[in-house]
């Protein structure tokens, strides 16, 4: 049976990325979403919010989302919340090879705020059908 959808963790260090983000799954897709500018910060705070997903950018100062989502699955044992990467990469570029389980997929930025609702809940339904 399909998880629901509710909580999302969006870690970007862009604020505009994050205000914009937000905004959209909030206001258009009816998610909760609690951002973060770092994924240390996200680290910090991960057991008080307790996510459904995890959206995190991978190019980040100080820890890159890889980076950020290895200490998630080591430290914290979050291993059954699934993650989409968001980067501004060409997706095919990107090797997920070496990232710890849990990628769910990668959304391609610039979005528009539509566009970030309809792909993460594109992504959601696939993996759990």
């Amino acid at each position: 049976m399909p998880k629901t959808l509710k909580r999302i963790m969006h870690v970007d260090d862009d604020v505009i990325i994050q205000k914009i983000t937000g905004k959209s799954l909030e206001s258009l897709g009816g998610f909760e979403v609690k951002a973060y500018g770092s994924g240390q910060a996200a680290l910090d705070d991960y057991n008080s919010f307790r996510p459904d997903l995890i959206l995190i950018d991978m190019i980040m100062p100080e820890m890159e989302g890889p980076e950020a989502l290895h200490s998630l699955r080591e430290r914290m044992s979050v291993l059954d919340v699934p993650v989409i990467f968001v980067t501004g990469r060409e997706i095919e570029q990107i090797d997920l090879d070496d990232v710890t389980m849990g990628v769910i997929g990668v959304i391609k930025k610039p979005y528009k705020p539509q566009e970030v609702v309809d792909q993460v809940n594109t992504i959601w339904t696939q993996h759990y059908s």
